[in-house]
């Protein structure tokens, strides 16, 4: 499985930002209240009603509740990177149930394969580029070429997990979530993805036959999976504005560090 990248260019070789990084200008609030409670389930985990504490153990208990989000983060985001690679994995055709080892990945495989039966898979990590010029169209070739001459520094570049076409003929874009839940924010995320064009040319035909995108959600408590329909073509008229608060953003961020 090929590694996400972590540095995206144009064709004119400059950094562009990734996707990811573009969208996490919105705030998270939900994350507020949720290292609230894993604070307070650490203390009570190590601080017991009948028992009595030095002051030093106290500041220990203390000390250590302040990372208890960020390891319990870490803890379930490692397990969601493991199926996260067995599925692109799959879909790039490098590995099989037989293959893997730990019962409750394979099963987790075994069940992904099922919620997708039928699907054809087209391709897998594709790395898309969006190129902004004047004239809105994206590409530096369009009945207006003294407009799309003008290149904007307003592109971006992302990994997509999957390209597939249903049995009903639909080509949709497809991105593995196995966080709790599932978040405004994947709507714009795949929109992204669809509005930008793969580095493979020679995907660039059916890209453009994109007309949604597929959800695929793992339940980590039932090892099971769902499917969400998303529209990505509503979203797309949004994308240039959260584009350009990025660049706001980044331009006074060091004011506010």
């Amino acid at each position: 499985m090929a590694k996400k990248r972590n540095v995206y260019k144009d064709s004119f070789d400059e950094k562009v930002p990734g996707v990811t990084t573009v969208i996490n200008i919105l705030a998270k609030p939900a994350l507020i209240p949720w290292a609230a409670k894993m604070t307070s389930e650490y203390v009570a985990e190590y601080w017991k009603p009948e028992e009595t504490y030095t002051r030093e153990q106290i500041e220990v208990v203390l000390e250590d509740a302040k990372g208890a989000h960020r390891r319990k983060k870490t803890d379930a985001g490692d397990f969601g990177s493991d199926i996260h690679a067995l599925v692109e994995s799959y879909i790039g055709g490098q590995i099989t149930p037989e293959q893997v080892m730990d019962k409750d990945q394979r099963r987790a495989l075994e069940n992904f394969i099922k919620e997708t039966e039928g699907w054809e898979w087209l391709a897998a990590e594709i790395v898309v580029i969006h190129e902004a010029y004047a004239c809105g169209c994206g590409t530096p070739s369009c009945s207006d070429p003294i407009k799309c001459e003008k290149r904007l520094n307003r592109g971006y570049g992302g990994t997509a997990d999957g390209l597939a076409r249903l049995p009903n003929g639909m080509i949709v874009i497809s991105d593995t979530k196995t966080s709790k839940g599932v978040y405004p924010e994947v709507d714009l995320q795949v929109a992204m993805y669809a509005n930008a064009l793969p580095i493979d040319k020679e995907l660039h035909g059916v890209w453009l036959d994109i007309q949604e995108a597929r959800i695929l959600h793992f339940d980590k408590e039932r090892i099971t999976w769902e499917t969400l329909e998303r529209d990505v073509k509503s979203q797309i008229p949004f994308i240039p504005h959260f584009r350009e608060v990025y660049e706001w953003k980044k331009q006074f961020a060091s004011t506010w560090s």
